[in-house]
């Protein structure tokens, strides 16, 4: 641990601590509002990043929505029935969506739903109470989903295996009204108790335990209801209260600290969850605000531009922004963090039969001094993961001639950051070079530092590329905007993955993006947004 991060995390955690965060971070906070759909009632509920690369969200009114980065939406829903209610989502270890069906007026119809990359929904109903109203749903350790059930049927916590078994764990006491659940950082899972003002934590086996909400000697907070739980970069599990404006610490073995947001008293808050960047973002509903916190130190708000107190779950996406499900405003609202997309990954490959395909990545490390540790590769076939093809080469075969073939990455971050896997472009797979395409495929331009994200004018940074052949290029930058553009790098690219340095202009400030293009043969590839500051 960082020795800074390490004085921040023992003065939480100290017995009693009501420690005050002080200091603002900055913040780009530049909001997007996209319509949900054409259903009847859009109005979006649960939000989760796929690993396909786009937003998934559900719409209680029966449907459940996958969304690009750039706003694009495709609604599903065949194969759910009516009244089942989607609420809570989330990616499975399996490649698919996982979906809590609430039923909250159709008790029958309670249960779990698994949805495809292509939009086929399957319900699993068996071994779900009927009325236990599934609320939320992660990803657990051992392969499985686990969920809330928040229903007078329910009050329990449920398993469901990637074959659609499922499991129920009756919590000890009535009435507990378990609400958000999370992978916790000691590989178990973790869940706040709305009705008994508790934090749960179940092991994959299915051992319960709970912690009441102590704030030992502190003062000035107040406890009550829990509601969103995330794990934080320091390896703690934070939580919000829905009746408190004060956020929750507790760590894997049970102890407590307390945090006092300056929020005025009673305004209450939600979701909580963990931003690409490593900080944490939480709502709060009733000023349609959310807040931002440091475990390095320091909070500060992002105006969401919603107006109606109805901001559900948040997801951090595979664009470094922040996506949240305006319900009542009936938008999904994308939000910018500051920094740019943590993962650039890319893949060197024509598509042709018989010919190694590379797969690699360029990371952002957002100025942190965090490093990479493990990275998992998987390839993909027409969005579909490829059994055992979990290596960074793969050589396609003439059986996959007219299918697609891409790449994902995961990576893991030290101290404590797990990213969601990020699919490269994909290539469709050929036999026979055509002349066209004999020639190259363009090359590829990621940026690889944390400060190429978010640079000072005048700063030199480093810019990474593949290319497919050796030839004449030059890098231009272009401010959003602006017609004209401006030459930083002239020089010869080199067939392979490579680096060079550029130079940011010193006297204009604001967000640009980078383009590489080649003379022979003619191709460009245009990077991600730069933010500029002075």
């Amino acid at each position: 641990m960082f020795p800074r991060l390490a004085r921040i995390t023992a003065a939480l955690v100290a017995a009693g601590a009501c420690t005050s965060i002080a200091g603002a971070i900055p913040v780009s906070g530049q909001v997007t509002a996209y319509s949900p759909g054409s259903a009847a009632d859009p109005a979006p509920m649960g939000m989760a990043a796929g690993p396909d690369g786009n937003m998934w969200f559900t719409q209680p009114s029966g449907a459940i929505a996958r969304m690009t980065t750039a706003g694009d939406v495709t609604e599903f829903s065949a194969g759910l029935s009516a009244g089942s209610t989607p609420e809570g989502i989330a990616p499975g270890p399996d490649g698919n969506m996982w979906v809590a069906l609430n039923a909250d007026n159709a008790p029958s119809k309670a249960g779990i739903a698994r949805v495809t990359m292509d939009g086929a929904i399957t319900e699993f109903r068996t071994g779900v109470t009927a009325g236990s109203m599934p609320y939320s749903i992660a990803a657990g350790p051992d392969g499985n989903m686990w969920f809330t059930e928040t229903g007078p049927g329910g009050n329990a916590i449920g398993r469901i295996t990637p074959s659609g078994t499922v499991t129920e764990f009756q919590l000890p006491t009535p009435g507990e009204n378990p609400r958000i659940i999370t992978a916790g950082p000691d590989g178990n899972l973790w869940f706040t108790l709305y009705g008994s003002s508790e934090i749960g934590r179940i092991t994959p086996a299915g051992v319960i335990t709970e912690f009441a909400l102590n704030c030992g000697t502190c003062t000035g907070i107040t406890l009550g209801s829990p509601y969103g739980i995330t794990t934080g970069v320091d390896g703690n599990l934070w939580f919000t209260m829905i009746g408190s404006n004060d956020l929750g610490l507790i760590t894997p073995d049970g102890s407590q600290a307390y945090e006092d947001t300056g929020l005025t008293t009673g305004i209450g808050t939600t979701e909580i969850v963990s931003a690409p960047d490593g900080t944490m973002w939480f709502v709060a509903p009733t000023i349609d605000t959310i807040l931002r916190v440091n475990v390095f130190g320091g909070y500060s708000t992002v105006a969401t531009g919603a107006t109606d107190w109805a901001l559900y779950q948040m997801a951090a996406g595979p664009d470094g922004r922040m996506w949240i499900a305006d319900n009542g405003g009936k938008k999904v609202r994308a939000i910018t963090t500051g920094v740019g997309a943590p993962l650039s990954p890319y893949q060197f490959g024509t598509g042709l039969v018989g010919v190694q395909h590379d797969c690699g990545y360029a990371a952002n490390t957002f100025g942190l001094p965090w490093t990479i540790g493990a990275v998992a590769y998987q390839w993909m076939l027409g969005g579909v993961p490829i059994a055992g093809a979990t290596d960074s080469r793969f050589t396609p075969t003439s059986d996959q001639v007219g299918k697609t073939l891409a790449c994902r990455v995961s990576p893991t971050y030290f101290p404590n950051l797990n990213q969601l896997g990020v699919t490269a472009a994909a290539v469709t797979i050929w036999a026979a070079a055509p002349a066209a395409a004999a020639a190259a495929a363009a090359p590829v331009l990621s940026l690889g530092i944390g400060a190429a994200a978010r640079a000072h004018a005048g700063d030199i940074i480093r810019v990474s590329y593949v290319s497919t052949a050796t030839g004449t290029a030059k890098v231009t930058l272009r401010f959003r905007g602006s017609r004209t553009a401006s030459t930083l790098w002239t020089g010869t690219v080199r067939k392979g993955s490579h680096a060079m340095r550029v130079t940011l202009p010193k006297r204009r400030i604001g967000v640009a993006s980078l383009r590489l293009a080649t003379t022979s043969p003619a191709v460009a590839s245009v990077s991600r947004g730069i933010t500029i500051v002075r």
